[in-house]
């Protein structure tokens, strides 16, 4: 017995598709639109060359919708092509010289109303509220564009889009057919309407619509976790909310972009629940559990945005700060360079965050714990912590943020161990032969030059590499040998002092050579300007065993300084410095104002015994 599809499938043309039987909209976990100029003209380039060839039919694609009420239906799939169709028929419409043929194509795009109330006036696209008013007279009526904005406001760029596809295809469509090689106006629009199809899956319910979404987006289109997951988590919202939800996701993927946004919803899972998921692993349903738990609007209008604009300060490196010499960004793009692998040691991320949201506008606390983060996950990384042991307290840090705990106190998951502390710093005295361990100390070096100098990180730090000043293998005769012990090469070559970060091809210029000339390079070719490590080492005339002995005490001591001095007590914000002062000078005023008061009972007190006396 065959089975009943949930789904109903018809091919049908561009006419029948805009005949009137059917209004579309979007749900709200859809993306905005994204294509582009040159997908646009592409699709317009496509039809023209299979109306040239007289083709029997071009297929334009799928469709997958839902029916609902009447006429209305809900466009599960394909929002970027039925959006650019409907914008290239309104535009076909307004280049239109015949007043018949145009009234027939307007009718198309909309119903108006026919004067007797049977007929409302109704595009054949509804837009999400926010937009429709926007869409209505900058995509239906087109009008010219080279004013970016409507009745005094801005177009955001997520609807400006819209309109720079729109007007690019009434330019190209303008212009006369010898330029374009397209072909006649008329021509076009009728292969287009009559020969132009598409294959319209129409589901029996929206979770049919939704699933069938799911699958075909995971199959190739390269979604992204959050696209996948996001009409779920918006489904707990109660309708009239979701399309206000929906465009505060809108705006986080424009803002972090799509593999970002999936890294900050890890780490909100972390921080909402303790859980860790790592990349790679489907973290929806702990997506889903971490939002229930907060609650679908918290989470939506609360949650998201917070953690959202703490994920973009710290990724793009714009965490506030007071003072230069205090720069907390410096700290975290040190951070990045833990671990062999982009996936390794990235629990600092979810305990930032917090930090971030709990101390907003409080900059010196920020400071402060991003100082005590930076000591806590080097310590660890330099004494080889376990993952277990690294997520386990991470996720205690973060539970003591959200009580207002003192997490530096005694017990508290920023008091590192005495032991632990000492033999980190007594290490950074000593070689690094593992060149992950290297590599990030010595990055984490050249930032701490940067910061302690207030001054930025070079750019792409991320993108040099880090290398020996005296060489892995000194050529025969060269200097180094002479300089160098065979004993003082094994004990000095890997010690930071002895490192410093380049670019490969300036690398590969200097190669093995002796001091002078690779300090001469360095000067040259301004690497001594863009790196602080490199214009450190450009002070030395020679370089010895002596020399690197003592530049690696120089950066292990500005390490070891910095994670010696961080402050166990709160740092007060100004309002309670200034309350601090005028309390002490109350209280200095007091005590004055009473001594005298003393002073005037006792000159009393004589005065009347001497009155008494005398009498």
């Amino acid at each position: 017995m065959p089975s009943s599809s949930p789904f109903n499938t018809e091919q049908m043309t561009l006419a029948e598709l805009f005949d009137g039987r059917r209004v579309f909209s979007f749900p709200a976990f859809q993306r905005p639109y994204r294509w582009t100029m040159d997908e646009a003209l592409t699709l317009i380039d496509d039809v023209a060359s299979a109306a040239h060839r007289q083709d029997a039919g071009y297929f334009l694609g799928n469709l997958v919708m839902t029916e609902a009420d009447g006429r209305d239906c809900m466009v599960i799939d394909g929002r970027q092509r039925l959006t650019t169709l409907f914008m290239l028929l309104c535009v076909l419409r307004d280049l239109e010289q015949d007043g018949n043929r145009r009234r027939g194509l307007h009718r198309l795009v909309r119903d108006e109303p026919d004067g007797e109330g049977r007929t409302e006036p109704n595009w054949r696209l509804r837009f999400a509220p926010a937009e429709q008013a926007l869409i209505e007279n900058r995509i239906s009526a087109f009008q010219n564009l080279s004013d970016p904005s409507q009745e005094g406001r801005i177009i955001p760029d997520r609807y400006l889009t819209m309109f720079q596809v729109a007007d690019s295809m009434r330019e190209l469509l303008s212009l006369p057919t010898t330029d374009t090689g397209l072909p006649p106006l008329l021509d076009f629009t009728d292969y287009l309407l009559n020969h132009c199809e598409v294959i319209v899956l129409t589901a029996s319910s929206a979770t049919s619509g939704l699933r069938l979404f799911q699958v075909l987006n995971n199959r190739g289109l390269q979604l992204s976790e959050a696209d996948l997951i996001k009409p779920d988590l918006l489904k707990a919202l109660p309708i009239e909310q979701q399309a206000e939800a929906a465009i505060i996701w809108d705006g986080l993927e424009d803002r972090l972009g799509a593999d970002h946004l999936d890294t900050m919803l890890r780490a909100y899972v972390f921080v909402a629940t303790g859980e860790w998921v790592p990349p790679g692993r489907n973290f929806a349903p702990s997506l889903k559990a971490a939002m229930m738990g907060r609650g679908p609007d918290t989470f939506h209008f609360e949650d998201l945005p917070q953690y959202a604009d703490a994920f973009a300060d710290l990724h793009w490196g714009d965490i506030p700060f007071d003072e230069p010499e205090e720069n907390p960004n410096h700290l975290i793009k040190a951070l990045n360079f833990l671990g062999r692998t982009d996936n390794e040691w990235k629990e600092f991320i979810p305990v930032a965050l917090e930090i971030l949201v709990q101390f907003d506008g409080n900059y010196p606390e920020i400071y402060r714990h991003i100082r005590a983060l930076d000591r806590l996950f080097f310590v660890w990384f330099i004494n080889e912590t376990s993952e277990p042991t690294r997520r386990k307290i991470c996720s205690e840090l973060i539970a003591q943020l959200q009580a207002g705990e003192n997490t530096f106190m005694p017990g508290k998951a920023f008091d590192i161990s005495e032991r632990d502390l000492e033999r980190a710093i007594a290490a950074l005295r000593q070689p690094f032969p593992k060149l992950y361990q290297r590599g990030a100390l010595i990055r984490r070096v050249e930032l701490g030059l940067c910061e302690a100098a207030g001054e930025p990180a070079p750019p792409y730090l991320e993108l040099a590499t880090t290398v020996h000043v005296m060489p892995k293998a000194p050529g025969a005769g060269s200097q180094w040998q002479i300089d160098f012990t065979r004993a003082e090469h094994r004990e000095c070559l890997d010690l930071l002092g002895n490192g410093v970060p380049l670019t490969r091809d300036l690398d590969k210029r200097i190669g093995n050579r002796d001091f002078k000339a690779k300090r001469a390079v360095y000067l040259e070719s301004g690497a001594s300007t863009y790196f602080k490590s490199v214009g450190e080492v450009c002070t030395y005339k020679r370089w010895t065993p002596s020399d690197i002995r003592d530049r690696t005490e120089k950066v292990a001591s500005l390490i070891e300084n910095s994670w010696r001095t961080i402050s166990v007590e709160p740092i007060p914000d100004d309002d309670e410095f200034d309350d601090f002062d005028d309390e002490n000078e109350t209280s200095e005023l007091d005590e004055i104002v009473e001594e005298i008061r003393n002073n005037v009972d006792e000159a009393d007190s004589q005065s009347d015994k001497k009155d008494t006396s005398e009498t």
